[in-house]
Order: C-alpha cells, then sequence, then structure tokens
C-alpha cells in the first residue's frame, strides 16, 4: 500500500501523519496529546467538531480537540466556533441531565430506598427461618412471594412516574406533586390529594359512588377497614375535598 507523508510535525505530538490513498484515514505512528497521555499506532475514524474518534494499539477512544496540540489542527479541520457551538450544547444537555436526575432523585429517592430494603430482605427471607435452612419447598415459596413483592413495588414506581409526567405536562407545581408523592410512600391521604394517588396510596376502593352534577364530577370511594369501620373519600374534579371515617 502507497502511503502520502502530508505533514511533518514534532516528535512530541504525533509521528508521522500519514493519509492511506485508498481509505483516507488519517494515521499516526503514536499520538501524545496535551494531558500527557499517549497512544500508538493511531488511526482516526471520525472528526467531529469537538472531538475526533480514534482506533489505537490498545483499543478505541474519545480525545477532545482541547487536548490535541495544535499543529494538528489544521489537518484535522478543527472549526474553534463550530466546537464552541457544539460544547455549548453539550455542556446544556448535561445539565439538563443532571437536573432531571436530581429531580428524580429528589422525587422518587424514597421509593429507590424502599426497594433496595425490599431486595435486602428478600436475601434473608429466602435463605432461613429463624436461623434454620428452609426446604426446597419453603424456598420457591419464598422466593416467589419476595419476587412479586419487589416486583408490585416496581410497578408502583414505574405507573407513578408516568402519572407525574401527566402532572408536569399540565403544570402542577413542583411542590403539589412532592406532597402527593410523600403521601404515597406514606400511605396517606389528605384533602386537596390528586385522584390518582389515591388508590396508589390506599389501593382499590370497595365501592365507588357518583353524584350527578352537571358542572361538576363527584365520585364517593369508600374502603371498609372491618365490620364495624369504614372511610370514605369525596373526590370533585379528580382532587380530594373530604375524608369521613364511620363506626358501625
Amino acid at each position: 500500500m502507497k502511503w502520502i507523508f502530508a505533514v511533518t510535525i514534532l516528535l512530541s505530538c504525533a509521528t508521522p501523519l500519514c493519509i492511506s490513498e485508498d481509505s483516507k484515514e488519517i494515521k499516526w505512528e503514536s499520538l501524545t496529546l496535551l494531558s500527557g497521555k499517549t497512544y500508538n499506532d493511531v488511526t482516526v475514524t471520525k472528526v467531529e467538531a469537538d472531538l475526533i474518534r480514534i482506533r489505537h494499539a490498545a483499543g478505541l477512544a474519545s480525545v477532545p480537540f482541547k487536548d490535541i496540540p495544535a499543529e494538528l489542527h489544521q489537518q484535522l479541520g478543527y472549526n474553534p466556533a463550530a466546537a464552541k457551538e457544539v460544547t455549548a450544547a453539550k455542556n446544556q444537555q448535561a445539565a439538563a441531565m443532571a437536573n432531571a436526575r436530581a429531580l428524580d432523585q429528589k422525587r422518587f429517592g424514597g421509593y429507590y430506598r424502599n426497594l433496595q430494603h425490599l431486595q435486602e430482605w428478600r436475601t434473608r427471607y429466602t435463605t432461613s427461618s429463624n436461623e434454620q435452612p428452609l426446604t426446597s419447598q419453603e424456598q420457591a415459596f419464598r422466593t416467589r412471594k419476595a419476587d412479586d413483592t419487589i416486583q408490585d413495588w416496581k410497578n408502583k414506581i414505574t405507573l407513578l412516574k408516568q402519572i407525574v409526567q401527566l402532572f408536569d405536562r399540565e403544570g402542577v407545581q413542583e411542590a403539589e406533586i412532592q406532597k402527593n408523592l410523600d403521601s404515597v410512600l406514606d400511605e396517606q391521604v389528605f384533602k386537596g390529594m390528586l385522584a390518582p394517588m389515591v388508590e396508589l396510596s390506599w389501593g382499590a376502593p370497595d365501592n365507588i359512588s357518583s353524584i350527578e352534577d352537571t358542572t361538576t364530577e363527584i365520585e364517593v370511594w369508600r374502603y371498609d377497614r372491618s365490620e364495624t369501620k369504614s372511610q370514605s373519600i369525596t373526590i370533585v374534579n379528580n382532587v380530594v375535598t373530604e375524608i369521613t371515617s364511620y363506626s358501625f
């Protein structure tokens, strides 16, 4: 294969720089970055606005232009303005992702901790009973039960996230969203709670009755706690307006 030496540069940067007539790939025997890291047997596989992607003797790497010696920039087609624009966009995207992760942790951190506790409980629950080894049948039963419990909790988190996405789109205030999430985590219901959260907190009601009204949507959810006690929740336009307890 015939090689054309495109430029001679300092040994501290890259030696030598070559371009294959067949593949048009830029190749170096070695490339030393401003950070001091050196790559050997380097092939530039892609040039982007703010970085290059290379294949080298030890694998693959992405190298930002800010770490590439200036004497190589022209040969690589570096455009400072384009690089600045792309870098700013990436920084903005990274900041948005970090903010989203922080918000997710703030909203659902308690749920994630409960999930971790459930997974730790599963290990204990499926290995012994009162310090006695489990039979294979007992272990199989406990494993299914534990797995179902963990999956139910994961499903709950998934559903909550879907509901919260709807709240976000509808412009529900963050403080209101957080109050609803905290109440569901504590299995509580409060006046002003949003209807989709009630079932996630208390479960499905034993009875739902509707009150006819031409201007508002009114439902009463009844929860039977025992043979002598029950609770009802009045929901007007998807918001809890009244919580009543009854004794018989």
